[in-house]
């Protein structure tokens, strides 16, 4: 056997098993719904009424998923409105997106496995939410409660 083959054979025995789209579409739905609760509490915390956070579903269809609602979220604060609209989990580099729109701007929520996570199987590890400006993957930053102001002021504006 040359190296080669020998490094062929080694690679096909270590497949990783086939992905579980269930387990992935219930697990993305999951982390969707801790993201929405996290952002509606910080938001409630700093004085938004609950009644100005409204859950809203959206219908997607995704390759492997097939068609299912998921849930997004309108926020009014004040005269303005943002709309956090989840785009889906099958996102090239990244585990799922949430767009997030407002009067004066756009920005995304990325979710990718943390630093931390020594296991590539997103099924397993806990989700990190990243926000991203409009346009392009650079100046990212983790969503905190100090970021997430910044993320409002970033679409509706100071």
């Amino acid at each position: 056997m040359t190296t080669l083959e020998a490094l062929i054979q080694s690679h096909q025995q270590r497949r990783m098993p086939p992905l579980d789209w269930n387990a992935r579409k219930t697990k993305w739905l999951d982390e969707l719904n801790q993201l929405l609760s996290q952002i509606r509490d910080q938001l409630m915390a700093a004085g938004v009424a609950r009644e100005n956070l409204q859950e809203i579903g959206f219908p997607l269809n995704e390759e492997y998923l097939g068609q299912y609602q998921a849930p997004g979220l309108l926020i009014r604060i004040g005269a303005s409105e943002l709309v956090l609209q989840p785009k889906g989990t099958r996102i090239i580099g990244a585990l799922g997106r949430v767009d997030v729109t407002g009067p004066r701007g756009r920005a995304k929520l990325i979710a990718e496995l943390g630093d931390e996570a020594t296991d590539p199987a997103p099924l397993t590890q806990k989700w990190h939410w990243f926000i991203y400006p409009e346009h392009g993957r650079h100046g990212r930053y983790p969503l905190t409660d100090d970021n997430l102001a910044q993320l409002l002021t970033q679409v509706l504006g100071d």
